[in-house]
Order: structure tokens, then sequence, then C-alpha cells
């Protein structure tokens, strides 16, 4: 992520002083966790009313199941005889009256007796007695099976003209012998509202008990979470410190190595360089001094390149002024060394990549990428042409760097001898960043360096 420019200020060195600490990660990532924790509770508490809705529905069904058959084995068998199929008064008032203190506390809201032709042979709305209806196949069946059948209706069958008013119930079929072993149906329907309105009592009641515990581990919990988002945030914050100092550390140590080269070296090879024309202009003429003045020549070229070489190595080991103008100019004589060397040499760089909002520890990491890349595409690739890419993506410096030179097999991994790259490639995993390094399916080798921006900075 990249983290907000806070102002922190370095020296010529690259040494700079740590930006203001501000908790905004910690409280961020705190609240992160809070709101998850709250999410899980109201997951838990959906999961628990769901949970408890489908055994509630489950436990009325099996409800019915149980009390159809004890009604059916208890009350019905004992008095379904011949008497009470043909329609005897007496048989179905006896039955009326031990049913109608069995349904007096309203558990049962209708009960029928079937025979097989689907006449309803008793009810206990007598208006339904003797009248006939066609019975479901499923239905039929258990006047065979003598099984029993159980679910939610709403009672919209032609059966039903009498119990529509009466909303959702659990039917139950139960096949049954009478006690002439004819078979018989029974048919029952025990509501669903209030035995559904008693479990929801239930689970309000039992609600807290459910989530007090999570909430109360969760009140707990937030105090060690706020202390260990700050040690980690404090850990973080000095990894990072300590890693800017140490890469500042280090362009001090090279700032250091290229003045004594300049200043000692360079300047004696420069001052040996003009005295060689004054010591050869010494010379007596003839042609006994002729080998002496040869010999002079040949020492003055060897001390210019070693000043030139010196000099160009005190550029690689210490680059341009950063602070001052930034990594796009600095990176221009770069670009001009590649074309000196026969190398077309292609820019693209988006305007995001300002050298003013580029800090400076990104710009000299860029630079390193920039360098050791186009060094290893003049010595190393046979390419002649090579392109530069300098973008910003979601707060990090992408660099890409590619060329059409001879590349490398994939499948044996980067090139040997490219031990600059694998250290700049440990710098850049080291800040967050990546390096990788393929051959594009048209050949040559690329280049592809992505770190964040503002990796030096602490939240």
């Amino acid at each position: 992520m990249p983290r907000p420019d806070t102002g922190a200020t370095a020296d010529r060195d690259g040494i700079g002083t740590d930006p203001p600490r501000s908790r905004s990660q910690v409280w961020a990532a705190l609240a992160r966790f809070a709101a998850f924790s709250v999410v899980a509770l109201l997951a838990v508490l959906a999961g628990t009313v769901v949970i408890a809705e489908r055994a509630t529905r489950g436990e009325i069904l099996r409800h019915a199941e149980r009390t159809a058959g004890d009604i059916a084995e208890t009350i019905i068998t004992p008095r379904a005889d011949q008497a009470l199929s043909d329609g005897d008064p007496e048989a179905l008032a006896a039955l009326d009256s031990v049913m109608a203190a069995r349904m007096a506390d309203h558990s049962l809201i209708r009960v029928k007796v079937w025979s097989p032709d689907g006449k309803v042979i008793w009810s206990d709305d007598k208006r339904l007695i003797g009248r006939q209806f066609e019975l479901e196949p499923q239905d039929a069946e258990l006047l065979t099976t003598l099984g029993s059948t159980a679910e939610f209706t709403t009672l919209d069958r032609a059966e039903n003209v009498y119990e529509e008013s009466v909303g959702e119930v659990a039917e139950v079929y139960l096949g049954f012998k009478d006690q002439t072993g004819k078979p018989l149906l029974l048919e029952t329907y025990v509501p669903v509202a209030q035995v559904e309105a008693e479990s929801r009592a239930q689970v309000r009641t039992l609600l807290p008990l459910t989530l007090g515990g999570p909430a109360l581990m969760l009140v707990i919990l937030l105090p060690l979470a706020l202390s260990m988002a700050r040690r980690v945030d404090d850990a973080g914050a000095e990894r990072a410190s300590l890693l800017r100092h140490a890469v500042a550390a280090s362009a001090l140590e090279r700032r250091r190595i290229a003045g004594d080269l300049h200043d000692g070296v360079v300047q004696d090879l420069a001052g040996i360089g003009y005295a060689l024309p004054a010591i050869r202009q010494s010379l007596p003429d003839g042609p006994e001094a002729d080998d002496a003045r040869q010999k002079l020549d040949r020492v003055n070229e060897i001390v210019k390149g070693d000043v030139a070489a010196l000099r160009s190595v005190i550029t690689d080991i210490y680059p341009p002024d950063l602070h001052e103008g930034g990594l796009v100019p600095a990176s221009q004589l770069l670009f001009s060394e590649v074309r000196y060397a026969g190398i077309e040499v292609d820019v693209h760089i988006d305007p995001e990549v300002s050298d003013q909002s580029l800090p400076i520890d990104a710009a000299v990491l860029g630079y390193r990428v920039l360098r050791e890349t186009l060094r290893n595409v003049v010595s190393h690739s046979g390419a002649a042409r090579v392109g530069v890419s300098l973008r910003t993506d979601n707060g990090d410096l992408v660099i890409v760097v590619e060329d059409d030179g001879v590349g490398f097999d994939p499948a044996l991994g980067a090139p040997e001898g490219h031990f600059g790259l694998r250290l700049l490639g440990d710098t850049i995993s080291d800040v967050g960043g990546s390096l990788a390094v393929d051959t594009p399916p048209d050949g040559g080798a690329r280049v592809v360096a992505r770190f964040p921006i503002r990796w030096g900075e602490t939240s």
C-alpha cells in the first residue's frame, strides 16, 4: 500500500530524518477487525435463526405424525367398526365425544376418517361426513402400505372448502385398519403459526446466551488486537527505518569512495597527464630521444584512458545528483551511453512519473535498476534496439527494459553472470517489490522491476 507523503526530508548524502509517526494504519486495521467480528456475529445470528426455523418446521411435521399415530391407535381404531363405516348415529356420537375432548386444546384443528373410495365416514366437522372426494394417488397408496405422510399445506383442495381461512397447517395422512380389517385413511391438521411463534420466542430467549459469549470475547480481544496491531506497526516502521538508513548509509559510503577517488587517484593521474607533455618537450632533439618520446606518448595515452575509466567508475558508484535533478534527467546520461554503444533507445515515460513527487529513495533505486539493466544490454545482449518504460501503477514505480538481443532460454532461468541483477532483485524484494527477468515471445530479454514509491516512509 502506498503511504502518504509525510514530508520526510533527506540531506545530500541520502540520509533523511524520519517522518512523523501516524497511527492511522493501526486504527484502520483495528476497525477492519471490529467490522469483521461484527459481520461474523451477524452471520452467527442469521445462521442460528435459519437453523432454528428449519429445526422447528421439521419438528412440527414429526410431532404431527406422532399425534396422528396416537389418535389412530388409541382413539379411532377401538371405535372403528362396521357401524361407524355405515354411518350409525350412535357410533358417530361416541367418536364425537372422545375426539371433542382430545381437540379441546386446539392442538388439532381438523380430523377426518376416509374410506378407500374417498368417502369421509367421520369428521369433527359434520358437514363433511358422507361427502366423497377423489383421493390423491400418494394418499390412496397409504391404504395399502399403512404408512404415513406429513407436509405443510395451505388447504386449497376441494375437500378443504370449510378450512380456507385456517392458514398454513401440517397435514398428515395415515393408513390404518378398523376392527374388521378394512383399510381406512386418517387425515389430521396441526396448526403451524402457534408452534412457530412459541419456537421464535424460545430462540429470542436463547439468543443472548448464543451471542453473548462471542460478543464478550470480542470486547476482551479488542485491547489485545490493538496492542498486537501497534506492535506489528512498530516492527514494520522499525524495519522500514533500518532499511532506509541502510540504503542511505550505502549511498554515503559510495559517495565517500567516489570522493576519495576523485580527489586522490584521479587528481594525481590528471597531474601526471599534464606533466608528461612538459617532460616530452624537455627531451633533447635527435634520434637518440625518439624511443623515450614514444614511451612517454604511450604512457600519456594510458593515463588519459585510466582517468576516463575512473571517472566512469565514479559515476557508476555514485550517480548524478538525484536530489536536485531527479530520476528522469539523471537517466538521460545512461541512455546516451547506450546510444554511444550503437544501440537505439526508445524511451517512454508517463507524465505521472514526476521528478517533483518521486521520493529520493525511489529515485535512487530506480536509477540503479536502469543502470544495471542497460549495462547488461550493452555488455551481453547483442541487441540493436532497447525499449525503456517508466510508469506508476497503484502506488508502485514500474520500470520495464526490453531488448531485441539474443535473450536466453526461460527453462534455464536468468543468464549466468548477472550478479548485479541478483543483488538488485534482493534489494527490491526487501522494500516490498519484485524483479522479473524473462524472454518475450518474439525473442530478446525483458526486465520488469516494480516497487513501492514510498517504501522508505513509515506510517
